[in-house]
């Protein structure tokens, strides 16, 4: 039998080295310590080979600290049961007269073998709890406080509400005490608070160190961070809550998100950012649909139905700067399905229709337009500008007619009659020609008449 001050030395020795085993032997029993990323196998391992004690740590020093002075009261209650049932004090320091005394004395010990602990293993598991998220070393994540479990895990699509303040490099405070709300994955915050709050779970507060890539950038974010910086986050996962995609939230809810989103896609339209602009409209549709695809009231219908008409609008103007023409003319029929009358629908598809190169449908569309808005310049002047276009189309193919048709008897005229045939039988078949010349013609210019 070892006496208290072997046995807390022991403790100690196999406290401190916890961050390289990971497995504690104290007073006859073994307690292993796990870290969250190989919990589950170490968790099976330590089921088939029976171990006396098991303990689970997830990410952080607090944790671990709780954990291992659980591990000490254990040693010491084991070791004050062996004394007991030897009835041998002598080997304690001071000789308690009780068992009580004895663990007063050894609490005191266990309480500055924790302090040591804590001052000499506090840096290395900092280091050690540290998660690469991209892999690239550019964003890493550590837990400060654990959250409720990974179950509560936040999904793509669903609203998030978090706490956060952020310092530059050099430690001065960029944002403090900010509470934000936002749809997670969808792109509307920095990309190290969409990608890391994936990972946390709810009540879980962790820090955050990202390249300035994945803060604001080259643009920054005036007064307070300037372009090019790279940022410390302190973050605390609030709440978890569906998102818009999800049809069971109330449909009021999920117009109110349509609206605020499509101001978004406003202002990187206006920014000149079509591709951001066009992705945050076709996400605004995508929610309008599933809303229209339920049983509403003809009040919440006739707003689904204007929302979407101006989404699907702003898309199709994204699109057309970007040069997709199809898609564009695909949103514009969406549009005009809803509102057949809308004058920004009529107009832009028939500009799309032009550049597919369909000018008589751009005209017929851009005349719609321009019934409904008569006074509008710019329906006006493309209208003007179609039909100029398709007269000058016209003109050529005219022309081009007249070459075939004219070519064709000139060469009626040029034939000879060959040796060996009569005059009557030459001319009959020049007749013939000439007629078959003539009605070829004649078709050809009634397919040029009714275009």
């Amino acid at each position: 039998m070892e006496g208290g001050d072997d046995l807390l030395s022991h403790c100690e020795e196999e406290l401190k080295s916890a961050d390289e085993s990971g497995t504690y032997d104290v007073a006859g029993e073994s307690f292993t310590i796990l870290t969250s990323s190989n919990e589950d196998d170490e968790r099976q391992s330590a089921k088939d080979n029976k171990e006396i004690g098991f303990e689970v740590v997830e990410d952080g020093h607090d944790d671990i600290e709780r954990k291992a002075s659980d591990v000490v009261d254990r040693a010491i209650d084991s070791a004050s049961l062996s004394l007991r049932s030897s009835g041998d004090f002598s080997l304690l320091d001071d000789a308690p007269v009780n068992t009580t005394d004895a663990k007063k004395v050894d609490k005191e010990k266990k309480n500055d073998l924790m302090s040591d602990l804590k001052g000499s293993s506090l840096e290395e598991d900092k280091q050690k709890t540290w998660v690469d998220v991209l892999g690239n070393g550019l964003l890493r994540k550590r837990t400060i406080f654990g959250g409720a479990g990974r179950d509560t895990r936040p999904e793509h699509g669903q609203e998030v509400t978090i706490e956060y303040s952020s310092k530059l490099a050099d430690g001065s405070i960029a944002e403090e005490n900010q509470k934000l709300i936002f749809i997670l994955a969808d792109r509307d915050v920095p990309d190290a608070l969409d990608l890391t709050v994936n990972l946390m779970e709810r009540n879980e507060e962790c820090e955050i160190e990202s390249d300035s890539k994945y803060c604001y950038g080259k643009e920054g974010k005036p007064p307070s961070i300037p372009p090019d910086a790279s940022l410390t986050y302190n973050v605390k996962l609030l709440e978890i809550a569906e998102g818009p995609y999800n049809s069971d939230v109330a449909v009021e809810k999920r117009l109110d998100w349509v609206d605020a989103k499509r101001t978004k896609g406003n202002n990187f339209y206006s920014k000149q950012k079509f591709p951001e602009a066009a992705m945050t409209y076709l996400k605004c549709t995508r929610v309008l649909q599933k809303a229209s695809n339920q049983k509403q009231s003809d009040k919440v219908m006739s707003q689904i139905n204007s929302y979407s008409v101006k989404c699907h609008n702003n898309l199709a103007a994204s699109q057309m700067k970007l040069g997709k023409w199809k898609e564009g003319l695909q949103s514009c029929i969406v549009s005009e399905r809803i509102d057949p009358t809308n004058v920004k629908t009529l107009f832009r598809k028939g500009k799309i229709l032009a550049e597919l190169g369909n000018t008589g449908k751009s005209i017929a569309a851009l005349k719609k337009a321009a019934e409904l808005s008569p006074n509008d310049k710019a329906i006006l002047n493309e209208l003007t500008r179609q039909q100029r276009r398709l007269a000058s189309q016209n003109e050529k193919e005219k022309k081009m007619y007249q070459r075939m048709i004219g070519a064709k008897i000139d060469d009626a005229k040029e034939k000879k009659v060959p040796k060996g045939h009569s005059f009557w039988s030459s001319s009959k078949s020049l007749v013939v020609g000439s007629s078959l010349v003539a009605l070829g013609a004649a078709v050809l210019l009634g397919v040029y008449l009714s275009r």
